[in-house]
């Protein structure tokens, strides 16, 4: 069962601490163009195009008068004309330095440029070309990533959720990892089927006259791979910055044998009339890169008749041609019909996803009044509009939607739809009214097993205190919080409302320094999670929000593991008396496991779980080694050295406790730092000896 506890300044004492809570930062600055959502109403219609050159850049620099728009081949007067620049500035000149960790810093959705989701059709691609594209996205997701970039990694056979863009490189390479390829889709574990002897054997007279299995369920998988982008687009639909779609797939037919499908057809529109009122760019992917259409080693022409041998090969290898290009018509489709690009015949796959992030430096919003007839209530949900732009420029090219269905958007909800608090946990992107800051520590325990610790501080002077006789102040706000699966699902989702009273010197300090809730939920299975948490004070209205990511291991594998790292300060020199407890008298309110904040000179205690090390079968303790390193903006300031790990009296050398303390004195200067843990087992086999894990903290001045 999930377990909430509001600590009181009391419990903080005797536990972390009391919280304080951190100055707000100047916000960063603003993409140059606002956040600009298409529209398609009675009075005015939105299209954006990209233009470029020859070699495929981006042209910037033309004007209204350079354009043409026509509606269903009838020119169109231009009536709204801007374009939105999506290159992020240089980042500042710095001297090469080693890669360490990097804790990512939550976005707030007015600083996101470009939002892409990239889809991995597993209901269309087989064993090789899955292979190719899980390298290609974690090498595209470990090297490539700008400020202002949210990225998800999806699966047409599961959808998605908001809750899977983000951007912590962490989470998407742990997302990745975790892909696996799905057999039962409409491709086979090869790209390319073999030629074989069998290939030209007579087919076996159908069950069902005129009913042909294979192109049923061609059409089933491509109808359904179309309904999973139809999901994704709906949920891309609110989000900001330049949305667009990257997939990759092996096929998607539009023409069966026997003609044109029109149920995939009008998928294929639905979608884009969909992705057009949504301004979702979809670009798509031929993840069998470069094939080899001619015979191969993987062909079995041994048993061929050697009269008609060339005639009946060559037959076969023009039907192999024919069948890759009729594979590829869904896939050029989709993506002309929404002004994205068809990428093929390049077996670079990360190269080319590189190609699709400069395609979305900026483009062109050009809108026209449409005519009275557009949207006819008896036609308008049959007749498809096009769309066509012209560029006047020779040389040139432009991309854009190319049409939509006959209505208009609805109109917003008048006071309904979701809570707020909900909204907000649901949103990828923080929001600031009550000021949070969210850590999440996967931890184990014995009997228990994994779970995850959430510590959530709220920064005290974001709440409406009540005033009361006695010197009492009361305080009422609704805290929602949940973990979210790789699928996108909420798993045991809370929704709480609290009263908090406090008098006297405890309003104050509550005031001054803030509140933590810490809750413990258990979680079933390993994998990587993102964790969220919203807070809405029930008089002003203010809501905060936070996220973070969490990755649960698999501890029934035997791997060396270590859990989440707590920190604390204590502001006495480590020679200072302690108590009976053994701990400093004078205790640092800024400095715990929430919000580590800790002042320069201070003394860091940490402490840590290693689970899973290997016991020696003659001395019966474990031999394991430790290291400490720390970073500052990702460059190496220190690295200890490493030393032999003491277990002390413990006697459980599955769950070993470590602890230690760091002086955060000369030379740290204040800003960010990352504190990391490196565990070495001397007993285990070579790919179960090491563990990492790290913890970000900021020195105050």
């Amino acid at each position: 069962m999930t377990t909430w506890r509001l600590l009181s300044l009391a419990t903080l004492a005797a536990s972390l601490s009391t919280a304080a809570g951190q100055a707000p930062r100047p916000p960063a600055a603003a993409p140059e163009q606002g956040e600009v959502t298409l529209r398609v109403t009675v009075n005015l219609v939105q299209v954006d195009a990209v233009v470029t050159d020859r070699q495929g850049r981006v042209v910037s620099n033309l004007e209204r008068q350079d354009f043409e728009l026509l509606q269903d081949g009838r020119p169109q007067k231009i009536t709204h004309f801007s374009f939105v620049n999506l290159v992020p500035p240089p980042p500042p000149q710095t001297a090469a330095a080693p890669e360490g960790p990097r804790p990512p810093a939550a976005p707030r959705r007015d600083q996101i440029r470009r939002t892409m989701a990239l889809v991995v059709d597993d209901l269309g691609l087989s064993f090789e070309s899955f292979h190719h594209v899980r390298e290609a996205l974690k090498r595209f997701a470990g090297q490539h990533g700008e400020e202002g970039d949210m990225v998800a990694v999806l699966r047409t056979s599961r959808g998605g959720a908001w809750q899977g863009f983000t951007s912590d490189r962490r989470q998407l390479l742990a997302t990745i990892e975790r892909l696996q390829w799905l057999p039962l889709g409409r491709s086979g574990v090869q790209a390319l089927a073999p030629i074989e002897d069998g290939a030209a054997a007579p087919q076996a007279e159908a069950a069902t006259p005129g009913f042909d299995a294979d192109s049923f369920t061609d059409e089933y998988f491509s109808t359904s791979t179309l309904g999973a982008l139809s999901y994704i687009v709906r949920g891309l639909r609110e989000l900001p910055g330049r949305k667009s779609v990257v997939l990759f797939s092996d096929n998607l037919r539009i023409f069966a044998p026997g003609g044109t499908s029109d149920r995939v057809l009008d998928a294929i529109r639905e979608l884009t009339d969909l992705a057009n009122r949504s301004s979702v760019v979809i670009y798509t992917m031929d993840a069998r890169g470069l094939p080899a259409l001619g015979l191969t080693a993987r062909d079995d022409v041994s048993s061929l008749d050697a009269q008609t041998f060339g005639e009946t090969l060559l037959s076969r290898l023009q039907q192999r041609r024919a069948e890759f290009i009729d594979s590829q018509d869904g896939l050029n489709y989709l993506a002309h019909q929404t002004g994205g690009l068809f990428l093929h015949n390049s077996n670079d796959l990360a190269a080319e996803l590189v190609r699709v992030m400069e395609d979305q430096s900026g483009y062109y919003l050009l809108g026209y009044t449409p005519d009275s007839s557009t949207f006819d209530a008896e036609t308008g949900r049959r007749l498809f509009h096009k769309i066509q732009v012209k560029v006047r420029v020779p040389r040139l090219q432009v991309r854009s939607g190319t049409g939509f269905y006959g209505v208009p958007d609805p109109p917003p909800p008048a006071g309904g739809g979701v809570q707020p608090v909900v909204a907000a946990l649901l949103s990828p992107f923080g929001s600031g009214d009550v000021r949070l800051k969210l850590t999440s520590l996967f931890s184990h325990h014995g009997r228990g097993g994994s779970f995850a610790r959430l510590l959530l501080h709220i920064d005290g002077r974001d709440l409406s205190f009540l005033d009361q006789p006695d010197d009492w102040h009361e305080a009422s706000m609704e805290v929602a919080a949940a973990t979210f699966g790789e699928d996108g699902t909420p798993l045991d989702p809370s929704h709480r409302v609290y009263t908090l009273r406090v008098r006297g010197e405890d309003y104050r300090k509550a005031r001054e320094h803030g509140l933590v809730y810490t809750l413990n939920h258990p979680v079933k299975k390993p994998g990587p999670y993102h964790v969220r948490a919203a807070v809405l004070d029930s008089r002003s209205k203010r809501i905060g929000s936070a996220g973070h990511f969490l990755e649960i291991p698999d501890l029934g594998q035997g791997r060396l593991t270590l859990s989440g790292i707590l920190v604390r300060s204590l502001t006495a020199a480590p020679d200072q008396p302690s108590d009976q407890e053994g701990r400093a008298r004078e205790e640092d309110p800024q400095a715990n496991a929430a919000v580590r904040v800790f002042r320069s000179g201070a003394v860091m205690r940490y402490a840590f779980q290693i689970l899973n090390a290997q016991v020696d079968k003659r001395t019966r303790r474990p031999k394991i080694e430790t290291q400490l390193r720390l970073f500052r903006e990702g460059r190496l300031l220190v690295a200890g050295r490493t030393a032999p790990f003491d277990p002390g009296k413990q006697n459980d050398y599955r769950r070993l406790v470590g602890t230690g303390r760091l002086s955060l004195g000369k030379p740290l200067e204040p800003g960010g730092y990352v504190l990391e843990v490196i565990v070495n087992d001397l007993l285990a086999k070579t790919k179960n000896r090491a563990a990492s894990q790290w913890i970000d903290f900021e020195i105050a001045p």
